[in-house]
């Protein structure tokens, strides 16, 4: 926690390597960066990640330095520039953000961050400065009133709408997942309920549907009523799917505050032949990117 800490006031970046030549994926986790590939794995950046988003040239990223300490801001959005299968020039955009912020998108040329404790969208420019919050449901603790917290986690632009899922599994009561649906004013119009529980993740198919982990079941689920079972009694997080390949993180199932500790693996669909290859890493996968 100490380095952490140190890395976050001295604005350091606790870099291992930045080539990624032979991986397709970057996959964020509580134990660090990694480049994965069907061969295996290859640490990127120490630390505890969550959020990656990707534009032509750079990778941006959520880093949680605060660590198991939720009570002070110690989150912070890293920008790393991208180029020929290598990672270079890295800076600090956004600093004092909560350390329990989810996924980050880029909509509408805006950086979106998922403030999950706090129930709000932090919207920045790609530069980091900051532009407003988006407040769609009224900001309540994790230990609140479990039907006001909605424990939100993953956001997208899907048409001429914005999707939020929201997880409403952090609580005792069993609910299923909903995704609420914002119009480009960022108000809410709408929720539908999902076939999952403690859902996770967009993506957008190449027919326009729409793919999200349904994380407690160990499957994946789409909006046309499609599901792949991926590993029963494992938890779906972290999803990128394109016309070559699915590939989803799977997490051991463990109390939130031992999960940190567990290691993970990269389920790796070939599509077009139907193989599967599964990729180990040391730590639960988060969020998952192509290079």
């Amino acid at each position: 926690m100490a380095m952490a800490r140190d890395d976050y006031r001295q604005n350091r970046i606790a870099w291992i390597d930045r080539d990624l030549t032979g991986f397709r994926w970057l996959v964020s986790s509580s134990r660090g960066l990694y480049a994965v590939d069907t061969g295996g794995y290859k640490p990127i950046l120490h630390g505890w990640y969550f959020g990656l988003a990707r534009d032509a040239d750079h990778l941006f990223i959520f880093q949680n330095c605060g660590m198991w300490e939720r009570s002070a801001p110690l989150g912070r959005i890293v920008r790393i520039e991208i180029k020929d299968r290598s990672l270079g020039n890295a800076d600090v955009l956004v600093k004092d953000l909560d350390t329990q912020c989810h996924q980050i998108r880029l909509i509408d040329d805006a950086l979106c961050v998922v403030d999950t404790a706090n129930q709000r969208i932090r919207r920045f420019t790609k530069s980091g400065d900051p532009i407003d919050d988006i407040a769609p449901f009224a900001a309540d603790s994790p230990d609140a009133d479990a039907s006001r917290y909605r424990h939100i986690n993953s956001i997208a632009r899907i048409g001429d709408r914005i999707a939020v899922m929201c997880h409403n599994g952090a609580s005792d009561v069993d609910r299923k997942s909903a995704i609420a649906w914002l119009d480009n004013d960022w108000r809410l119009l709408s929720e539908d309920e999902i076939d999952g529980h403690h859902c996770h993740d967009f993506a957008v198919d190449q027919d326009g549907s729409v793919w999200s982990c349904a994380s407690r079941e160990g499957a994946i689920i789409s909006n046309d009523r499609r599901r792949i079972e991926i590993a029963s009694g494992r938890m779906t997080r972290g999803l990128v799917v394109s016309a070559e390949h699915i590939v989803v993180g799977l997490v051991t199932l463990a109390p939130r505050s031992e999960r940190r500790n567990t290691s993970g693996d990269i389920s790796i669909l070939d599509r077009p032949t139907g193989q599967v290859v599964t990729t180990w890493i040391p730590g639960p996968p988060s969020d998952i990117t192509a290079v």
